[in-house]
């Protein structure tokens, strides 16, 4: 009649991350459920074990058109410089390629994620400062210790400051879009030498057009280190071993010496005079590539005069410094949360100036996002290019020389 003895449970591994609780798992299902009802838009938990944690997953839209079984597709997303495997239904993470587009439907989630914002931690500190000092004002005000100015006044300076704002981050973008339309032009070139390589001079000297299809797939590379403002020793292998010797300090210049080079050469062994023009248009597209690397390192170089950025943020943080007096005797300690909406929109206008007026950053001052948030990226774009030169080189059945 003894009592049998409790089962000893098995030993946990302390390796093993807890998965999360249930309380936690409610609350996202919560939070699911608020975003379908909002946009429309269905949200899957996913359990990841190896970090340990549950996430949500968007899918696709509902609407009478979407199957009622969808195929799972995996994309990688980085985080903290680790590989995560997530599964989605429906259509996957959008590429560096295709490019991703804001939809309207995404407003709740761009509201939740205040707190998250890469913004909002660069003007912080400015904004926590301009909130204390409505504070002060406020309670000064109450004690009878402090003035006011009239609120006409505000309203004049609003706009002006609003057409400074908006000439600063026109500014910035034309410089970020014009980075991009000229990758586009290396995109455009890059094609145009190799499809004129692989119909004009492989047919003549298949050991030049083959040396020249690896020499356009190795530009972008070249290019975009150079953009990314990054040392020489970390120049990938594939490009230094077709630099010329002694190497220059700008691989796409020296890629595009060795290309001239290349066409030179087609021209020795070729006898046909009337391929002269075509190897002409091949010597024209590579002077496109060497105009297209001075011109970026124009953009680059060559920052937003420094006095215009000085005086916005001057007129910004004295107008937001000296809004609380204006405010203090219609909204009292309303003021504070008032004022801090306006700083964050303000500053947070600034601030994206600053981020995108320099369109390629290096890898150690990238900020964590997707592509296209705050800089354009240069290596994506490079693998881009690079796999389309591969292609249309596999299109004539030879293969592109990986050094």
């Amino acid at each position: 009649g003894s009592r049998a003895a409790n089962p000893i449970p098995p030993p946990r591994d302390s390796r093993m991350p807890r998965g999360p609780s249930i309380r936690a798992l409610r609350k996202r299902c919560f939070v699911a459920s608020l975003l379908f009802a909002a946009t429309g838009t269905r949200f899957l938990l996913l359990q990841v074990p190896q970090l340990g944690f549950t996430t949500l997953a968007r899918t696709a839209p509902v609407s009478p058109l979407t199957p009622k079984t969808l195929t799972p597709r995996t994309f990688t997303n980085d985080r903290d410089s680790t590989k995560v495997s997530r599964s989605i239904f429906g259509k996957t993470k959008i590429d560096v390629g295709s490019g991703e587009r804001y939809s309207s439907k995404d407003w709740l989630i761009n509201l939740i994620t205040i707190p998250k914002s890469n913004v909002l931690k660069r003007i912080s500190s400015h904004c926590i400062a301009c909130v204390l000092v409505a504070a002060l004002v406020v309670y000064l005000r109450s004690i009878g210790k402090c003035g006011v100015l009239p609120p006409t006044l505000h309203g004049l300076l609003g706009g002006f400051i609003s057409l400074l704002l908006v000439f600063r981050t026109n500014a910035a973008y034309g410089r970020f879009w014009e980075a991009r339309i000229i990758w586009g032009a290396v995109m455009n070139s890059s094609r145009k030498l190799a499809t004129s390589t692989v119909a004009n001079v492989f047919p003549l000297s298949p050991a030049v057009g083959r040396r020249l299809l690896t020499l356009f797939a190795a530009f972008p590379l070249a290019l975009a280190h150079r953009n990314n403002n990054q040392p020489l020793d970390e120049l990938s292998e594939t490009v230094v071993k077709l630099l010329p010797a002694p190497r220059t300090s700008c691989p796409p210049i020296g890629i595009c010496m060795e290309m001239e080079r290349a066409i030179s050469d087609a021209a020795v062994d070729s006898e046909n005079v009337d391929n002269a023009l075509k190897r002409n248009v091949l010597l024209q597209n590579v002077n496109e590539l060497i105009d297209a690397t001075g011109a970026l390192d124009r953009v680059i170089k060559t920052p937003v005069p420094l006095s215009y950025s000085r005086h916005t943020s001057r007129a910004l943080t004295i107008w937001c410094g000296t809004l609380p007096f204006a405010l203090v005797d219609i909204m009292h300690w309303g003021t504070v949360p008032v004022v801090a909406v306006a700083c964050w929109c303000l500053f947070g206008i600034e601030e994206i100036g600053h981020l995108i007026e320099q369109p390629f950053l290096r890898k150690s001052q990238r900020i964590r996002g997707k592509p296209f948030d705050f800089s354009l990226p240069a290596d994506g774009m490079a693998a881009v290019i690079r796999a389309e030169v591969k292609t249309i080189a596999g299109e004539a059945r030879f293969k592109v020389v990986d050094h």
